[in-house]
């Protein structure tokens, strides 16, 4: 896969979300909303399989 592909896929992913006027991140909430955002779009918002169990 070449380099072209992964950075549009950034720019679609992240960046239209985390660059929208007067928004400010912390990188560690960002890190969250980012893998929140990625399980949205690969479809694995629901599956068992990824679910987490806290204690």
């Amino acid at each position: 896969m070449g380099s072209g592909i992964i950075e549009r896929a950034v720019a679609v992913v992240i960046n239209r979300r985390m660059k929208r006027r007067g928004m400010s991140w912390l990188r560690r909430n960002a890190t969250s909303v980012v893998a929140l955002r990625v399980a949205w779009l690969n479809e694995d918002w629901m599956r068992p399989a990824n679910a987490r169990i806290y204690p």
